[in-house]
């Protein structure tokens, strides 16, 4: 317990070092966790590595390989249009940052509707053969503004690309997919020239998405947030939710070997995953440790704690 009786450790319970749970997410569906970092080289090697180190993991890693790849091509196929201009000459908007504001809205990305709606249904037709839906879905048309209109929705929720209950609404989750590659252009064009020391709060200060997972970085400890959406990286206050802001009464249970850590906040019954960099090092893929760190996810949404 620290001396302001707002950060309790715990030892890591049964509930959660139990890592049976691996396969029982992926054939139970519970829920498709994507929070993507930088779709690359970096990610693909450090996927595939996870290959050797968690073979019971085969099944989802090999999932998630291919959705990447998808996700990779169409991040290329908009670096080669004419509507990636806009990206590249986005400049930094200070005076949002100062303000709280994200630097982006749907309407900033000037997506194309046609390359869009192409990449939402490759992304339909992928996750079409990996989902079971209670109810049969549609085909995603290439003349259907609907998959835009989802995707239009998603981000201005403020809320994660994927929820809960994604499975059962694979238009909506193909229409989140298929944004973000537009995210990471815009991440990976802006985040390089952000002073961290002017946004320290809850939310993306690119997109404005919540953040899916942290890291207590190398040399200091301190914390950064990973966004659920755009896959962008920003400091956050080291004690306090990021979802509710509360600072009392929070708690972690720290993995086995210290690598990991999971935070609990019982005022809004949320969660959030956080891989210590002083025990790892700063060679990790933080899209890559969210995945492989799965049975957290269940364990902790058993004992009645969400995500989001």
């Amino acid at each position: 317990m620290t001396n302001h009786r707002v950060l309790y450790r715990k030892q890591m319970p049964l509930w959660i070092r139990f890592h049976s749970f691996y396969f029982t997410y992926y054939s139970q569906q519970v829920k498709l966790m994507m929070s993507s970092e930088k779709l690359g080289t970096d990610l693909m090697n450090k996927l595939r590595n996870a290959h050797s180190n968690y073979p019971e993991l085969q099944e989802l890693l090999v999932f998630y390989e291919k959705l990447f790849q998808l996700q990779c091509d169409c991040k290329a196929q908009v670096l080669a249009s004419a509507s990636y201009s806009w990206f590249s000459n986005k400049t930094l908007d200070t005076n949002c940052l100062v303000a709280g504001i994200p630097q982006v809205s749907f309407r900033d990305l000037k997506i194309e509707q046609t390359d869009f709606v192409r990449f939402a249904a490759l992304l339909f037709e992928f996750l079409n053969t990996h989902f079971q839906p209670r109810q049969k879905q549609t085909a995603i048309e290439t003349s259907d503004r609907t998959a835009l209109e989802a995707a239009q929705k998603i981000f201005e929720s403020g809320n994660p690309i994927i929820v809960s209950d994604a499975a059962e609404n694979i238009n909506m989750l193909a229409a989140g997919l298929a944004l973000l590659p537009y995210l990471h252009l815009v991440s990976d064009h802006l985040m390089p020239h952000i002073d961290q020391s002017l946004w320290q709060r809850k939310y993306c200060p690119i997109c404005g998405g919540k953040p899916s997972f942290a890291a207590l970085e190398n040399e200091t400890g301190a914390r950064s947030l990973l966004c659920s959406r755009c896959s962008s990286v920003w400091r956050y206050s080291r004690i306090g939710c990021p979802f509710c802001e509360n600072t009392q009464d929070q708690v972690y249970y720290p993995s086995d070997n210290g690598r990991y850590r999971l935070y609990v906040c019982d005022m809004c019954q949320r969660y959030l995953k956080t891989i210590d960099l002083r025990v790892a090092g700063d060679d990790v893929c933080l899209t890559v440790e969210n995945i492989i760190t799965v049975a957290m996810d269940i364990a902790a949404q058993e004992k009645g704690y969400r995500h989001y």
